[in-house]
C-alpha cells in the first residue's frame, strides 16, 4: 500500500501539502515513523530548494525559518551551511542569534560563546535575546570570565542588566550581583526578584539583607507602584518571602507578609510554608484558620512540606487526607497518601489507597486531545 502510495505521488505533476501529508499518515500507520520522518525531510528540502529558485535565499526572514527548521531536525550542521551561505545572515542579530541556540541546544555552550564573540567582531547589531542568549551560556558553563566579558558588551550597547545579575548569581559571584544592581539606573521587580531569590544558591539571609536592609526597600515597599512603576509588585513580595520560608527567617516572613496590602493565597501558602519549615505547626495551623484557608491545596501542600521535613506522620497524613477530601479526581493526592503509609510499613493500608488512585488514572485516561 505504501509503495503504491509513493508511486502515486511520484507521478502527480505539482503534489501539493494534502498529497505529502497523506503519505507521512500511511506510513504512520503502518509502523514505519522512520520514512514518515524522511518524508519530512524532503519536504524540507524543496522547500529550501524553492527558496533559492525564487530568490528569497537572502530574504532575512527565509533565512530565519530555514535555520529555525533544521533547527527543529537537530541538523545543525545544514543550519550552520545556510548561515554561512548567506552573506546577509553576518549582519542579522535574528540568525547569529537563532544558531546560537542551535548550539545551546545540542549542549555546545562553548560554540555558541565563540559565535557571539564573532558576532560582536564583526560589528553586528547586537540586541537583547543575542545578549540573553550569550548570558545563558555563560551561566551553564559557570563562567564568570565570560559573564564580565558580556557585561562589558551590554554596557557598550546601554541593554538591560537584569540578565547580568542573573548571570552573577549562577555563577556564585553576589558581589559582582550586587555591584550591578546597585548600578542599574531604574530597578523594576525582575532585577529586585533575581536579587532575592539568591537563596536558591542557600545564602538566605544575604540575599534577603539585600532587600530588607536600608531605607531604599521600606520605601519601596510602602510605595510599590511610585518606586516601582509596575502593578505586579505581589510578585517581589513572593520572592522575598519564599526567601524568609528556605532561610528559616520566620519573624523577617512576618514582617513582610504584614506589610502586604492584599495578600493573596500564594502570600499565605508561603507564610504557611516559613512557619512549618521552621516546625511552628500550632502557628501554621493557626494561621490556616484564622485566614480561612483549609479550602486551597496549595495551602496544605505547603504545611504537608513542613510535615515532611519535621517527620510529622500524623499530621502529614490528616493533610493529605484534607486533599484528597478538596480533590477526590486527583490521582496525585492519592499517591502521596500511600506515600506516606509506605513511610509507616502499613503496607496493607497502601495498597487499599492504590486502588482508588489507580481508578482515577483510567478515569483522566478516558479524556484525550
Amino acid at each position: 500500500m505504501v509503495t503504491s502510495t509513493r508511486r502515486l505521488l511520484d507521478e502527480i505533476p505539482q503534489s501539493d501539502t494534502f498529497a505529502w501529508n497523506s503519505l507521512t499518515q500511511t506510513h504512520l500507520t503502518n509502523k514505519d515513523p522512520h520514512n514518515a520522518l524522511s518524508i519530512y525531510h524532503q519536504i524540507l528540502l524543496r522547500v529550501h530548494g524553492q527558496a533559492f529558485k525564487l530568490a528569497f535565499s537572502a530574504d532575512h526572514c527565509v533565512i530565519s525559518a530555514l535555520l529555525d527548521l533544521y533547527g527543529r531536525l537537530d541538523s545543525i550542521d545544514s543550519a550552520k551551511w545556510v548561515f554561512v551561505k548567506s552573506v546577509k545572515s553576518m549582519s542579522n542579530s535574528v540568525c547569529w542569534t537563532i544558531l546560537a541556540r542551535l548550539y545551546l541546544m545540542q549542549n555546545q555552550r562553548s560554540l555558541a560563546l565563540d559565535l557571539f564573540h564573532q558576532m560582536v567582531n564583526l560589528d553586528a547589531y547586537v540586541d537583547r535575546v543575542a545578549l540573553a542568549t550569550a548570558v545563558g551560556a555563560c551561566r551553564l558553563l559557570k563562567s564568570m570570565q565570560e559573564g564580565r566579558k558580556a557585561h562589558g558588551i551590554a554596557t557598550k550597547y546601554r541593554l538591560e542588566f537584569d540578565v547580568l545579575v542573573s548571570n552573577s548569581i549562577d555563577c556564585g559571584s553576589f558581589a559582582d550581583a550586587r555591584a550591578i544592581f546597585d548600578r542599574m539606573p531604574s530597578k523594576d521587580v525582575i532585577s529586585w526578584t533575581e536579587t532575592i531569590v539568591f537563596s536558591k544558591l542557600r545564602i538566605s539571609s544575604c540575599a534577603l539583607k539585600t532587600m530588607m536592609d536600608g531605607t531604599r526597600f521600606s520605601y519601596t515597599f510602602r510605595n510599590p507602584v511610585a518606586s516601582c512603576r509596575i502593578g505586579k509588585i505581589h510578585l517581589k513580595e513572593q520572592a522575598v518571602l519564599h526567601a524568609c520560608s528556605t532561610a528559616g527567617m520566620v519573624e523577617e516572613g512576618w514582617l513582610c507578609f504584614n506589610r502586604i496590602r492584599s495578600p493573596k493565597v500564594t502570600h499565605h501558602a508561603l507564610m504557611v510554608s516559613a512557619l512549618a519549615r521552621a516546625g511552628l505547626f500550632d502557628e501554621a495551623r493557626i494561621f490556616i484558620q484564622e485566614y480561612h484557608m483549609e479550602r486551597y491545596p496549595e495551602v496544605l501542600r505547603a504545611l504537608l512540606e513542613g510535615c515532611r521535613i519535621h517527620v510529622q506522620v500524623k499530621t502529614g497524613k490528616r493533610v493529605i487526607e484534607q486533599l484528597c477530601e478538596l480533590k477526590p479526581l486527583s490521582a496525585e493526592n492519592y499517591i502521596m497518601l500511600s506515600n506516606w503509609y509506605a513511610a509507616e510499613a502499613k503496607w496493607d493500608v497502601v495498597n487499599q489507597v492504590m486502588y482508588p488512585a489507580q481508578d482515577q488514572s483510567e478515569y483522566f485516561g478516558s479524556y484525550s486531545l
